[in-house]
Formats: C-alpha cells, structure tokens, sequence
C-alpha cells in the first residue's frame, strides 16, 4: 500500500478482498494523515484523475474529454511535459494549454483528450505529466470499450445456407447494422465459391445508422456433357520409313528405264544396265513385300470418356470479408467475416 493524500487532515479507506474462505470478503481499514507541504512547496491536483470513454463505436465521432490541471500548492508549479503513452496510444490524441513557465497558486490550465480507434476490444493508455511536484511525474489513466463498426447477419426470413440445383443461381439474404454513429463505407470479398460458379458482392454505405439489407448472389452452371471428337489412325515410325524406300526404289527403277530406252542398248554395252535394272527392280519387289508383310495397320481410334462442365454437387463454404473505411477514408480493423453454406444437387 501507498499513501499519496490529495489533502490535508484525516485520510480514510477500506480495502476489500474477496475470495472463496467463508469469512469472504475480508476489509482492511485504512487510515493516514495528510500534513501539508512545506511552504513554497508545488503540487499538482488533476480532476479528473482518470479517464473513460466507456463503449464507443469504431470509427465513429466520439467525443473529446478534458482534464484540469490545478497548481494547488504553496509555491508555483513548474510543467516539463504533458506525455501520451501505452499500450493503444495511437487511439488517442491529446492537445494541451500547460505550456506557461510557471503556474502560481490556484491557476489552472487544460488537457484535452481525444479517441479515434480504428480496432475493436478493450483501448488503454496514459498521460504523463513531468513537473517539480514532489510526486511527479503523474500518470493519468484512459480506457474505452470499442465495438465493431459494422454487423452482418441474416436478414429475416434470410438464412446464411442456401441449396439450388445446378444452373441456379443462390441468393444469401444479410443484413448490415453499423454500429451507433458509424459513417462510412464498405465492400467485401467472397471466397470459396464452388468450380464453374461465380460470387458478386456489391459494396454499401452507411449514413444514418439505419440497418442495409444487402444480398450476395452465387451464379452457379448447369451440368453439360461434352464429347471430344476421335483422333486420327496413327502410323508406327517404322511403315513411314518403308514407304520412303519403296518410293525411292521405283523412282530410281524409272530412271534407269528411261535410260535405256533413249541409249539404244546392245549386247556389250547394254549387258550392265540390264543387270542394274534387274536388281534395282529385284530390291523394289523386295520393299515392296517387306512393307506388306509388316502387317501395317492403324491405331485403333480411342473415344475419351464424354467429360461434364458444370458446377459439382456438393456443399461448399463461402467466407465473406468485409473491408470497412470511415467517411474520411480511414480503413477500420477486426470486422469479423461471415461463413455461408452453399448446397448445390
């Protein structure tokens, strides 16, 4: 325990504690003096000491709060610093006027304090204030509920579960509350929709507070069979390469026939071509009977199994997340998504 009087004279306090022993609660009386500071001694009274902004509405106009501080010593009171710290400082502004070099006896000056929050939850900080008083630096306590800025659910008789046949398209029927105060915007992404099927989210503003009924239609397609045509008879490598001799070889054939026909031939001269033209001819027979005992034959045609386009039967989740920004732009934080089952037969 700490004794810091804000007065002179008797002090008085309880201290409480309870638990789970049956004498439960238990209280400790306090009590203490307060003397008063020497003379030309500074002391500094804050009212309030503490401040609460209590449950405010993210991104909503709250009110700003002010603090006196007094000089309520017996010498003049001398400010460093007016300080915002902790944990969610950036929720909170805070502007001052205690900027004199010093403050006499009874003069006061102001701190005014100001919240913005952008998340959601329990907001806390504190203000810092550094002078020559005895108990300086003083530490004044912020906090402040925030709810979420924009609620969605199903809009009567709505329901977050939809089921369509193939080819339908599935209306999910919300609706949006903004929380007291809220001004501003938002839009959504959907993800999870099925295959072959197609989510439109549109986005919506807020102005009055008034609930927005808003519906997130899921396009799904018809089951269609598709059936591919057959392909062509393939020929193994090997019949191409047969082919190509077997041209050669007659090409060849009527070339040297052609010869022998314009040169006259002879029994000298003429013996050689006619052994060259028996035995290209010998080899074009040869291919040619070795190209049909090879037994060529096409690949039997394969017909794929006929395929289906559509959106598959099934259920699938759907997960809507919104992205909410105030009136002047500022993105908002921690609005949770929301979860929609779509059944397709």
């Amino acid at each position: 325990m700490t004794f810091a009087p804000l007065g002179t004279g008797q002090r008085t306090a309880t201290l409480t504690i309870s638990d789970d022993a049956p004498n439960s609660p238990q209280s400790v009386q306090l009590t203490g003096i307060g003397a008063a500071p020497p003379p030309g001694t500074p002391v500094v009274k804050l009212t309030p000491n503490g401040v609460f902004f209590g449950s405010v509405t993210q991104g909503a106009a709250v009110a700003a709060q002010t603090i006196t501080l007094i000089s309520s010593g017996t010498g003049p009171l001398h400010i460093a610093s007016v300080a915002l710290g902790g944990t969610n400082s950036s929720d909170f502004s805070v502007t001052n006027n205690c900027i004199a070099p010093a403050y006499v006896v009874g003069v006061t000056c102001t701190i005014s304090l100001s919240l913005a929050p952008v998340a959601t939850g329990a907001r806390s900080a504190f203000i810092t204030i550094a002078d020559d008083a005895p108990n300086s630096p003083q530490a004044i306590a912020i906090s402040a509920n925030v709810s979420a800025a924009l609620a969605i659910s199903p809009a009567a008789p709505g329901s977050t579960s939809v089921t369509v046949k193939a080819g339908q398209t599935a209306a999910f029927n919300l609706q949006l509350t903004p929380g007291p105060g809220f001004a501003g915007g938002a839009s959504f992404a959907c993800a999870g929709a099925p295959a072959a099927a197609t989510c439109t989210a549109p986005s919506a503003q807020f102005a009055s507070g008034a609930p927005v009924s808003y519906v997130v239609n899921v396009a799904t397609t018809a089951n269609t069979m598709v059936m591919f045509p057959p392909r062509a008879p393939q020929l193994p490598p090997f019949v191409w390469l047969n082919l190509f001799s077997l041209a050669a070889c007659c090409g060849g054939f009527v070339l040297l026939l052609y010869a022998c026909k314009v040169r006259r031939v002879n029994s000298i001269t003429g013996l050689p071509r006619i052994a060259a033209l028996t035995i290209l001819a010998s080899l074009c027979v040869f291919e040619a009977a070795g190209c049909g005992g090879a037994g060529v034959s096409a690949s039997p045609q394969v017909v794929p199994t006929p395929h289906v386009i559509g959106t598959p039967q099934g259920t699938s989740t759907i997960t809507l997340t919104p992205s909410v920004t105030t009136s002047t732009g500022i993105p908002l934080q921690g609005i949770p998504p929301i979860q929609l089952t779509l059944t397709v037969q």
